[in-house]
Order: C-alpha cells, then structure tokens, then sequence
C-alpha cells in the first residue's frame, strides 16, 4: 500500500517555493529509478513490517499564474518488496493489497497548503485496493536546481500516515497497528514548459 507516491504529486506546488523561474505552465515528470516509496507498521511501537515499492510514475503540469495544475503519481502494487519472500508473496497476494485486481496504487493531488520554507501539506484523493478516499502528504523538503543539465529537476523528501482499515486492508491485534507510516523521497525532472 504505498501511496505512493504521493511525494511527487506535491511538487507542482512546492516548486514555486524555490528560487527556480518558472514559466507559467511546466510539466515534469517523476524519476523512477531514483524515487522510492517505503511503508511502515508498528506494533507496541516496533516496526514489525517495512515494505518498499520499487516502480513509481508520474507527471505533474505546474501552472503558476492559471488553473491547470494537474498531478497524476501511480505505483506498480506488484512492486511491492520486503527481505522476506513469504512476506513479499503474502502482500501481493489477495490477502492483502490483491494486486491481481487492483494493480495500481494512485495518487491526484487536489489542493496544497504551502508552509514556510521548502514544505508544503498537500491534499489529494488516494486510490488503493479499489477504494479512494482523501489523504493528507506532508511535505518535508523540497529542493530545486535551475541549472541542472539537461533540464531543471527537484529532489524532494515527504511522509504521510494512513488507515488500513479505511481501504479493507487486513488489520487487528495480531497484525500490528492499523496505522501505516509513509515515508517518499526522489526527484522529478521538468520535460516541458509553455
């Protein structure tokens, strides 16, 4: 279950924090190889399960000066991966996450709230296991270079918490918390302005 991804879908709004000058629409698109999505369950206050996904996607229109900033995140389910392979099987599996059905995790950012400095709390609608519902990112830091070659691109760093049980997801006494901690961090590289 990783939002996934729900980093990438602040930077439309945290870019205009930066010292970068942008043009009043931008699009960029999500580094995979780089980005990286990592949920945690706790029980008693010890992680008992951290979980990675390893394909997150992406693209976000950044428009500064109208109304069509758009933000689309999506995550591989199948992606999903923990050093345990019994474990790794059992989250695919329909279980849990069912990535049979419901191969994607998806992230649409609605509105943001920036804060001072490089962070931001960004509101979207997260779709996961067949269900959507609203979720709160909380933006972290945002870092953005207007030099780099061969186009501008911005590392950032966020986390959110969600319920399993709002999305039908296995949850209970002997299954840890029902809270799970997400932790997103890559970058996203500008491929076009207007």
């Amino acid at each position: 279950m990783a939002p996934q991804d729900f980093a990438r879908a602040a930077l439309p709004w945290l870019l205009a924090l930066s010292a970068v000058p942008l043009s009043a629409a931008e699009t960029y698109r999500i580094d995979t190889q780089p980005s990286h999505v990592e949920i945690l369950v706790r029980r008693f206050g010890i992680v008992w399960l951290r979980a990675s996904f390893r394909e997150v996607s992406g693209e976000f229109v950044l428009d500064r000066t109208g109304n069509q900033s758009r933000v689309e995140v999506a995550v591989v389910a199948n992606t999903v991966e923990v050093p345990d392979r019994h474990w790794t099987a059992r989250l695919r599996s329909a279980d849990w996450l069912d990535t049979r059905h419901y191969p994607q995790i998806v992230f649409r950012a609605a509105q943001a709230r920036l804060s001072t400095g490089n962070s931001a709390t960004v509101s979207g609608r997260l779709t996961l296991h067949g269900i959507t519902r609203p979720e709160t990112l909380i933006v972290d830091e945002v870092d953005c270079l207007a030099a780099a070659r061969p186009a501008p691109h911005c590392t950032f760093s966020a986390h959110a918490q969600v319920l399993r049980s709002n999305y039908g997801l296995p949850h209970g006494f002997w299954l840890a918390g029902d809270e799970v901690e997400i932790a997103i961090s890559g970058s996203a590289r500008r491929i076009s302005s207007k």
